[in-house]
Order: structure tokens, then C-alpha cells, then sequence
């Protein structure tokens, strides 16, 4: 899946969370690619957080479009 992918298949309330995510890949790249220190350490701390908060909104769809996949999680 792509990060573009995520608001086609969550719909409402995701596209700033693709773009987020989307962001975060690209210095990750440079950084694999060309040098290091390109991500402070505060962006560091952060993607963990919005990490969990995308997962909230996983399951929260989940429960809502698919409940029963959610029971089976549970």
C-alpha cells in the first residue's frame, strides 16, 4: 500500500495523515541515500505518536466498515 492509497480506502479525515506519512518517507530515503542527519530528533519522537494514532483510526474504521474483522482481532 502507498501512502497515497490511504485516503481512497479510509476516505474522510485521511488525506493529511497520508501526507504526513508520505512526508516522513522521503528524508528516511535521502538519508538512506545520501547523508545522514536529516531528521532531527524531534521527528524522530514524533512518527512513533502519529504512528499510534494512525492505528486508532485503523481500528476505528475497522469497527465501523467491518465489525466483524474486528471481533476476529480481538
Amino acid at each position: 500500500m502507498t501512502w497515497q492509497a490511504l485516503p481512497e480506502l479510509m476516505g474522510v479525515g485521511t488525506p493529511e495523515t497520508a501526507v504526513y506519512f508520505d512526508s516522513c518517507r522521503a528524508p528516511r530515503n535521502r538519508g538512506d541515500h545520501d547523508c545522514t542527519g536529516v531528521v532531527s530528533a524531534a521527528e524522530v519522537d514524533e512518527v512513533p505518536r502519529e504512528a499510534e494514532a494512525l492505528r486508532q483510526q485503523v481500528l476505528d474504521w475497522l469497527a465501523r466498515e467491518h465489525p466483524t474483522l474486528v471481533s476476529r482481532l480481538a
